[in-house]
């Protein structure tokens, strides 16, 4: 009897071993687990945080990009802009040219420097000498050309904040060629 209820002991003994041991192994597999989900998890988060900060970057680029893209075409503008006034000014100086009449005693070489005051139709509102070419009666029929060849219709092209920046007071050299 005493062997078996030392038998008994030992096989209980063996028992709870092997439960602690199953118990122990369960333990460490639920770890494990637990630390390869919160693995799958930081890594996850971190794929979520790469793509968060790409994303950001590509926009980042994309609006640098735009940006660049408006400065261009705000510059291409301004050059369309630069030009045709300049080629309405060039338009405008040949008019005066044209309704120019050549004083008898005209002798050549002269040139008078002419301040316009335009309205924004092209109405001319006034023209005066800024310089003169020493010669009063040139510089008077220089002046008699500008009031022909008014109203200048071609400054109406423009938008305002152009018109007030090139037309609405401008001053332009007079030399008649001989």
């Amino acid at each position: 009897a005493k062997k078996q209820a030392e038998a008994k002991k030992q096989a209980e003994a063996k028992k709870q071993a092997e439960a602690k041991k199953q118990a122990e192994a369960k333990k460490q597999a639920e770890a494990k687990k637990q630390a390869e989900v919160e693995e799958d998890r930081r890594r996850k988060e971190k794929a979520l945080e790469d793509a968060f900060k790409q994303a950001e970057a590509e926009a980042r680029a994309l609006e640098e990009l735009e940006r660049k893209e408006e400065a261009e075409l705000a510059l291409l503008n301004a050059l369309a802009s630069e030009k045709a006034a300049a080629n309405v000014l060039d338009a405008m100086t040949t008019r005066i040219t044209r309704a120019w009449r050549r004083p008898v005693a005209f002798k050549g070489g002269l040139e008078v420097y002419l301040k316009m005051s335009l309205a924004s139709n092209g109405e001319l509102v006034g023209v005066r000498v800024v310089k003169t070419s020493g010669d009063v009666l040139f510089d008077r029929s220089a002046l008699t050309a500008v009031n022909r060849a008014a109203p200048f219709d071609e400054v109406k092209q423009f938008d305002a904040a152009t018109f007030e920046e090139k037309f609405r007071s401008l001053t332009v050299k007079f030399r008649p060629e001989d």
